[in-house]
């Protein structure tokens, strides 16, 4: 392990994860709860109970919170694009930083940079790691966890000790999901192995009260402040209601079409796996590597609710096991940069076609055409796919993400809104609050469920806030235009506007 590659490593993600990180708006529909809750615990100064429009909210323990009020808090910046993803940002870089110093340490320096660099151009990580989500922060915790508490398994001394407080971190990241995620991936890579992971009793028993010193106090502290059914709400809704819920249902074969989110190195990796078995006894790293990826991956697969941002835990093992194969198996260096080159090439064709194809968005097309054709033109010289791909991404973040931004932000409506309503009430009316809404109105908004009782809630409503402006969905707005007055309600015209996949409108009582 080399100063040198750690600073250059720590330079790339600064690039990668730090470039426009706070230019665009909150997207719905995770980023706008999680500003909100931030803001509104550095506002209210109750760093225990969060709480999403003045409602407490029990989906999600507290770590992302406190990153995000703690830093806009030092900062005197308050909540804003920086300050709510940068944590995210910071996390994204350092677990590849550790998966060098594993890489370096256990395999070989060039294996170390080739998995660092591959983390870090896998395209599921380089977004989520610009997004204000909790999966960043712990699939960071989760992985500085395994690197420290698999020494008994790679290297035969005791695990060390930063990795028990790294647990209690994922477990207050979002909750007991972390410890299994961490207990698969140990008892996958000791059977790989065959060794016992649990040598060093005393230490495990030591390290097992930090860990419960790390992560018990806040539900503790939640359950004497906030109740009983609280306390039940934050581990039920979480941790097991969520395993029965519909929403993310999908069948046991769902994961492995998503490992194209390892591209390009998806290649090396699935080749990893066989001569990664072979070579075990030898590099037990490698066994690590194959039970933490393939034990998560299992463990992923069994439960019914799937998303994609749920394999960020396993990608740092699966990129120590990419790294090592194409540094030191046949001619996959040469295959992945070929891969890569394909990919480019039909990418800037494709992007070329939209340019001439869509004139709305022919600057940004035409630019990223022109960015996957000069990154494409430099893999033809040498096998750089790590900076090509860091150099398209980049040339993406640039020219694509205001386009996107346009479209996907509520900012211009949420704002329209609150300018109109001037004293008057505002109020959402729909299945969820969308949170964009009292963010950037910068108001609570009263929430009316469409799901529980619909209609007769909005109209018991509108009796007791007449004057009241309700932003709602335009197919919503459809179903009540059969009202008779007085309960007509109409659109607001000068706010309409398309958010997402989402026509939203305000309306009022006509009067």
């Amino acid at each position: 392990m080399r100063r040198k590659d750690l600073l250059a490593l720590a330079l790339l993600g600064a690039l990668l994860f730090g470039w426009s990180l706070g230019t665009r708006d909150f997207w719905e529909p995770d980023e706008p709860d999680f500003a909100l809750i931030s803001r509104e615990m550095l506002q209210s100064g109750d760093w225990v109970v969060p709480t999403r429009n003045g409602v407490r909210y029990a989906e999600k323990p507290p770590l992302l919170y406190w990153m995000v009020a703690g830093l806009a808090k030092a900062t005197g910046t308050g909540i804003n694009g920086w300050t709510a993803r940068l944590p995210s940002a910071l996390c994204a870089v350092a677990a590849a930083l550790a998966i060098y110093a594993a890489g370096a340490l256990w395999l070989s320096r060039a294996a170390g940079l080739s998995a660092a660099l591959a983390l870090l151009t896998m395209p599921l990580w380089w977004l989520k790691g610009h997004w204000l989500l909790t999966d960043m922060p712990f699939a960071c915790f989760v992985t500085l966890a395994l690197l420290a508490l698999a020494r008994p398994l790679v290297d035969g001394r005791p695990p060390a000790w930063w990795g028990f407080p790294a647990l209690g971190l994922a477990l207050l990241a979002k909750g007991p999901l972390g410890g299994a995620l961490v207990i698969v991936s140990l008892v996958g890579a000791g059977l790989v192995l065959g060794r016992n992971p649990l040598r060093f009793l005393r230490h495990w028993i030591l390290g097992g009260l930090v860990v419960l010193a790390v992560a018990v106090p806040w539900y503790w502290i939640v359950y004497q402040k906030a109740g009983k059914a609280f306390f039940v709400e934050v581990l039920w809704t979480q941790n097991f209601r969520a395993l029965k819920t519909e929403s993310h249902a999908h069948g046991p074969l769902y994961y492995l079409p998503a490992l194209a989110n390892l591209f390009p190195w998806v290649l090396p990796f699935l080749a990893a796996i066989p001569l990664a078995w072979k070579a075990r006894r030898d590099r037990p790293a490698l066994g690590l590597a194959l039970g933490w990826s393939l034990g998560m991956l299992a463990l992923l697969s069994a439960s019914s609710v799937k998303q994609e941002k749920y394999l960020l835990p396993l990608m740092p093992g699966a990129a120590l096991l990419a790294g090592w194969a194409v540094e030191e198996g046949a001619g996959l260096k040469r295959w992945t940069a070929r891969v890569t080159l394909v990919f480019l090439i039909l990418l800037a064709g494709v992007l070329g076609a939209g340019a001439w194809l869509l004139p709305g968005l022919q600057a940004p097309c035409l630019g990223l055409a022109v960015a996957a054709a000069v990154c494409a033109a430099a893999l033809t010289c040498t096998p750089a796919t790590g900076p090509a791909l860091a150099a398209f991404y980049l040339a993406a973040v640039l020219l694509a993400l205001p386009m996107v931004d346009r479209i996907k932000s509520a900012r211009p409506l949420a704002e329209a809104a609150a300018r109109m309503a001037e004293n008057r009430t505002l109020a959402y009316y729909g299945d969820d609050l969308q949170a964009a809404y009292p963010y950037y109105a910068k108001k609570r908004l009263d929430h009316i469920d469409a799901n529980a009782g619909g209609g007769q809630r909005l109209e018991v409503y509108f009796r007791a806030h007449p004057d009241a402006l309700v932003l709602m969905r335009k197919r919503d707005y459809d179903r009540l235009a059969q009202w008779n007055p007085p309960l007509h309600a109409k659109l607001g015209a000068p706010l309409a506007r398309r958010v997402g996949d989402k026509d939203v409108v305000a309306a009022e009582l006509v009067r």
